[in-house]
């Protein structure tokens, strides 16, 4: 584990344990995500936005894939560096309809003002 993993145990941090499952493969870190989820009534997950640090054609999906597994809303926060502003947006619990939802949250990412507006979605 070493001094970073201690510190990052000491901050909260979980470690993703990839156990086999019956077949003989490892989970995906998906499936790791979606189990901790489930078994624990208190644990919040906080997945950075893409485009942080180069330009993005799409956002990437696991994010919506773990949310739907484990039957949690994915709920929203950010950042408007134009307003200086921080807050809560929209929520939206998965249906499976993702390209659907992922397009809403996407909309509402729109209409916020990022640090780095030519780092964000192409």
């Amino acid at each position: 584990v070493g001094p970073l993993g201690w510190f990052i145990k000491a901050l909260g941090g979980i470690a993703i344990d990839r156990k086999r499952i019956p077949g003989g493969r490892k989970q995906t870190y998906t499936e790791a995500m979606i189990s901790m989820l489930k078994e624990s009534e208190e644990l919040v997950i906080m997945v950075t936005p893409e485009g942080t640090r180069s330009a993005v054609k799409k956002w990437k999906t696991g994010f919506y894939h773990i949310a739907l597994g484990a039957d949690v809303p994915i709920v929203v926060g950010y950042l408007d560096y134009k307003k200086k502003e921080a807050g809560i947006g929209p929520w939206i619990q998965p249906n499976g309809e993702m390209d659907n939802q992922i397009e809403e949250l996407m909309a509402f990412g729109r209409t916020v003002t990022p640090k780095h507006p030519e780092k964000g979605i192409i």
